[in-house]
């Protein structure tokens, strides 16, 4: 401390300051005890109020010493408003000045004994030392309550080393996942996520008041979810994603009224959701999938004005969906696939969602129309129906949805507009320019493919309209989707051939077209996929041979070509399919013999080469074979499993009991 006025340290003629610096030198042994590094080092409460009390009673045991003294009522006040450097402290009116190196205000009520003709400034240092004492201990006390709430939390953990050097040995803020405030070192963030802890959370949790931030996630926490975590009123983040926690979400959990971030995914919670939630003002993030939460969802989240996303899937609620849920102006996401919700969907008139970007509400009970005010929501880039009872024709207002990137409709009971013979909504959503995925399989749509198909997005990947009715021919259009990887439109009734534009469909990965009416030709330009890994053409009425160039396809994996009308012999091509893991060509007509080159087909798990009406005697004992294989393979216990030795010879018997009836069609 620097002073101001020199004047001030000046000791009138005959004045004794034994005292004072007795005094003085008890005030400082207390203010150095109180600060030391160690908590063991430092005087408990007890011994603060003896030594504080001593040095009392020695001050007013010679307050008769000299006139220079007297008791008094009054009061210290700090300043800092006119020079932040500077503070001056009045006692009935007498102004002392100083020097310090703080910035701030305080004002204490005090009673001192303090000099009236000539103040000094040994006692203001031995007030601010006192001071600073009683701070020190304030500030020692809240610590060892973090530290004693830390201990108490990894003596419920099973396999407490996993969480490394928590040590009383160490500073509690070195602790591993331990984060502190700089200032009073007090606990803020704790986490300890993927670790593979075990065990309770315990209720000393809640005694870490000034915590912000608690993420366990990704351990093996069983138990309930104490309601003591309600205290941390500072709490803004609580992870608890992914353990065994069971029981219900505490209601009281509102207490925690600056949350914004509650993560409790893949647990085991019960009961219902806290219509509480809706208490918390500033939560934006709220994700409670994966548990086994019953009821309907509370209308009181519809308040919760911030929120941004909201994830409640694969859990047991029913009822209806709040229909305020998505005029949250801030929501972003919501998903509540997975659950018995029905109704309705929340697509009223008015709708205002024009921050919505994901909107999942697939495998519920929820039926009605596709409301067109589902425009309304222009943001929307990923729209998830799918496995629901919605009814009535897809409408075309979703090509108002310019940023659609997903729509996915499947297993429901859509269907055309009435009198219509193709799919107009394609001509909608040609509008959609970041369209990548389209499902609308197992609906009853009754109509044809329009040409105009091949004015759907560039970006288009992946189109799946299988069991829907759809008859007519595949238009050649379809070839301009070059981007596309997956086409399927199984279980149809389509006619005609398979478009040979499809092989300019580079990218292509999986074409299903089984169980329709399709004929013609295998297309040479099949050929050019060379990143093919699927050809499913099964239950159609192609004729004609296998193309020879089919060994281009090289990464062919499943080639299923049965119950068609195909003839000649099997190209050798075939066998040299290496990567080949699924092959069905049954049900044809091929002629000539199996070529030996079916041993190079070392990666084939299935092969089927029966035609009708031949005998199957052979591949009967060849099932039975791998059938007895696969069981003694998979013997719980391990002595009554076959070991690589035996599992080699049997397959290679199997092998050979294969080719040896090669000439018998199997």
């Amino acid at each position: 401390m620097e002073v101001v006025d020199d004047g001030l340290l000046r000791i009138e003629d005959g004045r004794d300051v034994t005292v004072l610096q007795t005094i003085l030198s008890s005030i400082l042994e207390l203010g150095l005890r109180c600060s030391e590094e160690l908590p063991n080092g430092r005087f408990d409460i007890k011994d603060v109020v003896a030594k504080v009390n001593k040095i009392k009673l020695t001050l007013l045991g010679n307050r008769n010493r000299g006139r220079y003294y007297r008791k008094f009522n009054g009061s210290i006040a700090v300043s800092s408003r006119v020079y932040p450097s500077v503070f001056f402290v009045y006692i009935d009116g007498t102004r002392i000045v100083g020097h310090a190196t703080f910035e701030y205000s305080v004002s204490l009520g005090c009673k001192l004994i303090m000099p009236i003709e000539r103040p000094s400034i040994h006692l203001l240092l031995a007030f601010l030392l006192v001071h600073s004492c009683v701070l020190q201990l304030s500030q020692s006390a809240s610590n060892f309550t973090d530290q004693s709430a830390l201990i108490a939390f990894n003596s419920k953990i099973n396999n407490a080393h996993s969480a490394g050097n928590w040590s009383t040995t160490t500073n509690f803020c070195n602790w591993i996942g331990v984060t502190c405030s700089l200032r009073r070192q007090r606990v803020t963030a704790l986490n300890l996520s993927y670790l593979g802890l075990q065990g309770t959370i315990s209720p000393h949790v809640g005694n870490l008041s000034f915590l912000v931030s608690l993420d366990l996630s990704n351990n093996s926490f069983y138990g309930f979810l104490p309601h003591e975590i309600s205290r941390l009123h500072r709490l803004r983040e609580l992870v608890l994603s992914y353990n065994l926690l069971e029981g219900s979400i505490p209601p009281t959990i509102h207490n925690c009224h600056k949350l914004e971030y509650l993560s409790l995914p893949g647990n085991k919670f019960n009961g219902s959701i806290p219509k509480d939630l809706g208490m918390l003002p500033m939560l934006r993030y709220l994700d409670l999938d994966g548990n086994r939460l019953m009821g309907a969802i509370p209308w009181s989240l519809s308040n919760v004005s911030s929120l941004e996303f909201l994830n409640l899937e694969s859990n047991l609620l029913v009822g209806t969906i709040p229909n305020n849920i998505l005029n949250i102006s801030s929501l972003q996401e919501i998903s509540l696939v997975q659950n018995s919700l029905y109704g309705n969907l929340p697509l009223d008139a008015g709708l205002s969602c024009t921050n919505l970007e994901i909107l999942y509400l697939a495998h519920n009970k929820l039926s009605g129309h596709i409301q067109s005010d589902i425009s309304n929501c222009s943001n929307l880039a990923e729209v998830d129906f799918g496995r629901n009872s919605l009814s009535g024709p897809i409408p075309k207002s979703l090509g108002n949805l310019k940023y659609l990137r997903v729509l996915v409709l499947y297993d429901n009971q859509l269907t055309a507009e009435p009198g219509e013979q193709e799919m107009t909504f394609l001509s909608s959503l040609s509008s959609c320019i970041f369209l990548e995925e389209l499902v609308i399989s197992f609906n009853s749509l009754n109509t044809t493919i329009p040409d105009y198909i091949g004015n759907l997005s560039i970006s288009l990947k992946k189109f799946i309209a299988s069991y829907n009715q759809i008859k007519g021919q595949i238009p050649m259009k379809i070839g301009s989707l070059k981007n596309l990887t997956f086409l399927d439109l199984s279980y149809n009734n389509l006619t005609g051939n398979i478009p040979s534009t499809l092989g300019g469909v580079e990218g292509l990965q999986r074409l299903h077209l089984r169980v329709n009416n399709i004929g013609g030709n295998i297309p040479k330009e099949l050929c050019q996929l060379r990143n093919l890994g699927q050809l499913v053409l099964s239950h159609n009425k192609i004729s004609g041979s296998i193309p020879n160039c089919i060994g281009n396809l090289n990464l062919l994996q499943r080639l299923n070509l049965s119950h068609n009308g195909l003839t000649s012999s099997i190209p050798l091509e075939v066998w040299s399919l290496e990567n080949m893991l699924f092959l069905d060509l049954s049900s044809n007509y091929f002629g000539g013999s199996l070529s030996p080159n079916m041993r190079e087909l070392d990666a084939i798990i299935f092969i089927d080469l029966i035609e009708e009406g031949r005998d199957v005697t052979a591949l009967q004992t060849i099932l039975s074979s791998i059938l007895e294989l696969g069981l003694r393979c998979s013997e719980e216990l391990p002595n009554g499993r076959l070991d690589i030795k035996d599992v080699v010879a049997k397959v290679n018997k199997i092998k050979l009991t294969l080719l040896g009836n090669r000439n018998r069609g199997v």
